[in-house]
């Protein structure tokens, strides 16, 4: 771990959003969901906005090795 400290950038960022249509939508939803016996909770949505985000901008689930940009793909995407 102390190697992953000296070797890794470590990087915090916080922004603020607007989870009104979120919420609405939830709420709207929500009792349906629970008469199929499922929790809706905001990690449903928040997993589909990751999921939509990396599709459309895969660079952001990079790594950076000496100079060079190394993208995550599934394997099925890998050549070899």
């Amino acid at each position: 771990m102390l190697m992953s400290k000296t070797v890794s950038a470590h990087v915090t960022m916080v922004m603020e959003v607007d989870l009104g249509k979120v919420v609405a939508h939830r709420e709207a939803n929500k009792a349906t969901f629970a008469h199929d016996g499922v929790n809706l909770t905001f990690t449903a949505y928040f997993v589909a906005a990751s999921v939509a985000a990396l599709k459309a901008y895969p660079l952001v689930n990079s790594s950076s090795i000496r100079r060079s940009i190394s993208a995550w793909r599934p394997r099925s995407a890998r050549k070899g």
